[in-house]
């Protein structure tokens, strides 16, 4: 009887059941695909795809913290391109409107030199 279960000893059971063809390698992967993945901070159990904790919000692996991150600096980034094209339209325009306050003053100038002569 202990020869029909010599052949086992130091294999796991997924390994006996891969080489049987009773499971394929790609399965095993899949088992932890069904795990629930557990919030570090507040234990929160969430869906093994999730980026963020349901119940406290805070990131849950380091992808999704380097993706934060990346998102953020190209929210500065863009923040800042805003502000500089901002700070040269309202540059343009200051000029445009003392051009302008400066050509009517010269007019009120010379029709006030008309009427005094």
């Amino acid at each position: 009887m202990t020869q029909v279960y010599v052949h086992l000893r130091g294999e796991s059971s997924k390994v006996l059941l891969q080489k049987t063809g009773v499971i394929k390698k790609e399965d095993i992967g899949q088992v932890n695909a069904l795990k629930t993945r557990q919030c570090p901070n507040c234990f929160e159990p969430n869906r093994p795809d999730s980026q963020f904790c349901i119940k406290c919000r805070i990131v849950l692996s380091l992808e999704s913290y380097n993706d934060v991150l990346k998102r953020q600096k190209e929210k500065d980034l863009e923040m800042n391109q805003l502000r500089e094209q901002q700070s040269t339209d309202i540059k343009e325009l200051r000029e445009d409107l003392e051009n302008k306050f400066q050509q009517i003053l010269l007019k009120i100038n010379v029709d006030k030199l008309r009427v005094v002569e």
